[in-house]
């Protein structure tokens, strides 16, 4: 019983991580220019906000469906909260960290810790967890639905979806979508009646991040050849600076401080990084590759900026929060 609008979602993690470089190396890029029409804004912030405004607008679409199903005579649980901020000067080098030459022989690849593309997100340690919160509403939905009679899970599913007769709507990535029961009409009243053309857009706007491929430039490819040749000199054999990172946090297993290994191997890292200039190269390339993407995906990007507010306004009208666009 999981959600759809976690399912289309989800092209934005593979997205960041091919861009990833780019935030782990120069932070966000400058922003694209005055002529672009957009918003003061680097372009994985964009995406970044209209990522946050799905994860609320999945909330408010969860309670609609809660309400709706209740009247059916069923149960339905919604998370009591959902992750809604991230720093509005980072992006989504919020997901990277940032390790310098002073740092790295005494923290070695700490900065990196807390990302998800490197480890796993730590649990919370210590402290009561209420019961409604540790279970998350995707099991409980799905360990009600599996408890009940097999005549209710069938009215069940024709309250929630329609049913497996219930007319569908499938987009061009061969997503399918229900055009009846509770969480179509939960996506009408957040969405608006042209919720397809929202999530299109949406799609649209995760998919420009994957065009942001800095690998492919000249120039960052020749610094990322010196880099890798400058760590194979030292012992360190790595395809990419992704997976010196990796291999970086391995070396600390579940320790709470680097290892003698780790902080070396950062601070060799950190010198061939300097040496090759793979930041400036990466900067540069990142620039170069946002502003062209920007001017290539200017009618989606401006489209998604029309619908955004909409969304946040029906959003907060159903959760009792306002919300504004995060940009």
């Amino acid at each position: 019983m999981s959600t759809e609008v976690c399912t289309r979602r989800t092209v934005v993690v593979a997205a960041v991580v091919i861009s990833i470089l780019a935030g782990v190396l120069s932070g966000c890029a400058e922003s694209a220019g005055s002529s672009t029409a957009l918003p003061t804004a680097d372009l994985s912030l964009l995406v970044a906000s209209a990522h946050r405004t799905m994860n609320i607008e999945s909330r408010a679409e969860n309670t609609v469906v809660r309400d709706c199903m209740e009247q059916a005579g069923f149960e339905f649980y919604v998370d009591s909260s959902t992750p809604t901020e991230f720093s509005n000067d980072q992006g989504y080098s919020i997901f990277a960290g940032v390790m310098t030459a002073e740092s790295a022989p005494v923290t070695g690849y700490g900065p990196f810790l807390d990302s998800p593309y490197f480890q796993a997100e730590a649990s919370t340690a210590g402290g009561a967890v209420d019961p409604e919160d540790s279970v998350s509403s995707e099991t409980r939905n799905a360990d009600y639905y599996f408890g009940l009679p097999k005549g209710d899970q069938v009215a069940y599913e024709e309250a929630l979806d329609g049913g497996p007769d219930a007319r569908q709507i499938t987009l061009d990535d061969g997503t399918q979508f229900s055009a009846e029961g509770c969480r179509a009409e939960a996506r009408r009243v957040v969405l608006g009646d042209q919720w397809f053309d929202v999530i299109v857009t949406f799609n649209a706007v995760q998919l420009t991040l994957i065009q942001l491929d800095i690998s492919a430039d000249p120039e960052f490819s020749a610094a990322a050849a010196s880099w890798k040749s400058c760590m194979a000199e030292a012992g360190y054999r790595f395809d990419t600076l992704g997976d010196a990172i990796a291999a970086g946090i391995a070396l600390r297993g579940d320790a709470v401080q680097p290892t003698v290994e780790e902080t070396r191997q950062a601070a060799t890292d950190v010198m061939c990084q300097d040496l090759s200039r793979l930041a400036d190269a990466s900067h540069r390339a990142f620039d170069r590759l946002e502003r062209k993407t920007i001017e290539d995906n200017l009618d989606t990007l401006l489209s998604w900026e029309a619908q955004e507010p909409k969304i946040l306004e029906r959003a907060s009208a159903i959760l009792g929060v306002t919300y504004e666009p995060a940009t």
